[in-house]
């Protein structure tokens, strides 16, 4: 996955509620696009990051303890901006004008209740991140 000509692109990542499957992929596509502008938000936001999921990122050496729950109504002003709103588990935001929109579909539950699980999640939402750059973002390259 080589990202080096990739056109710079705003990303909004939504999930139900901004706990953990969104926040984990933005920081993710950071890690990986740190040209990037990536956001993430909930239909309706959570009051904390699920501890599980801020515990596995850790893990995977990327620290999301300064992030935090964001509602979508925060992104709303200026929604026609990103270029991708990623989607997860048919959340249907009313995101006016994106390019792009992309679907994901996540056999994981939002919230892990469990270590194991969360790993599980963390790992399946990095091969997410590499996926979306290696069929999307590509696309856009040059």
């Amino acid at each position: 996955m080589k990202n080096n000509n990739l056109k710079k692109a705003a990303i909004l990542i939504i999930d139900e509620k901004n706990e953990s499957l969104s926040q984990m992929l933005e920081a993710f596509l950071k890690k990986i696009l740190p040209s990037h502008v990536v956001y993430s938000a909930g239909i309706e936001a959570s009051k904390i990051i699920n501890p599980f999921c801020l515990q596995v990122m850790l893990e995977s050496g990327i620290d999301i303890g300064e992030q935090y729950p964001k509602s979508i109504d925060l992104f709303m002003s200026f929604a026609e901006s990103f270029d991708f709103v990623i989607l997860f588990n048919n959340v249907q935001p009313n995101i006016p004008n994106a390019n792009h929109y992309i679907s994901i579909e996540n056999s994981f539950n939002e919230t892990p209740e469990k270590m194991l699980t969360a790993r599980q999640l963390r790992d399946e939402v990095k091969k997410i991140a590499e996926s979306f750059i290696d069929q999307y973002l590509m696309r856009i390259a040059d």
